[in-house]
Parts: structure tokens; sequence; C-alpha cells
């Protein structure tokens, strides 16, 4: 080891500090690779971010679901359209005709 010490370590008899000297390189290597370097800070920093936003998209669909719900519960006609919509159910004795439009340009 070349007579250095790559990590000093001096512990207080009678106090529980402990101080700790570290090679410059060691240093910056846990600035850059370690589990809270900075990389990882920007990482979780983005993630937070993205978090958020879903999170704020999710709270937006619960709020839209639950004033659908309610519609649905308290409405009569909404049941009706939501039945029908969504569910494709139909009244007793009615006929259901569904238009299929033809997206190709040939005649």
């Amino acid at each position: 080891r070349n007579g250095k010490s790559m990590v000093n370590l001096w512990f207080k008899t009678k106090h529980t500090d402990l101080y700790v000297k570290e090679d410059p390189t060691t240093t910056k290597r846990k600035l850059f690779f370690s589990q809270n370097s900075v990389i990882s800070y920007y990482y979780l920093k983005n993630k937070l971010e993205k978090d958020k936003t879903d999170w704020i998209k999710i709270i937006k669909k619960n709020k839209f679901l639950k004033s659908e719900i309610n519609n649905i519960e308290n409405n009569k006609d909404s049941l009706e359209i939501y039945a029908r919509e969504k569910l494709g159910l139909i009244k007793e004795n009615e006929t259901f005709y569904q238009i299929i439009k033809n997206d190709s340009e040939s005649n």
C-alpha cells in the first residue's frame, strides 16, 4: 500500500464520534457511482416528477368516474344511455343496426 492508508479511522475514547479521512478519488467515485450519487439523485428526481404527473392523471380520472357513477345512479336516462353505448344493450322488441364505415379507397 506504499505506506499510505486509504482510510484513516480515529475513535475518541470518551465520545461516540467517528472521524473518517478518505482518499479524494474515493469521494469522487462515491459522488458519481454510489447509491446516493448525483446520477441517482437526478434519476429519482425525474421519476418523482413523472409519478406526480401520473398521480394527477389518476386523480382526474377517478373524479370523472365518480361523477359518471353518480350520474348513472341518479338519472334513469343516463343509465339507459350507458347501457346502450357501453354495454350494447337494447330494449325488448327493438332491432339494432350497426353501420360499419368502409375505409378502403378502392371502388
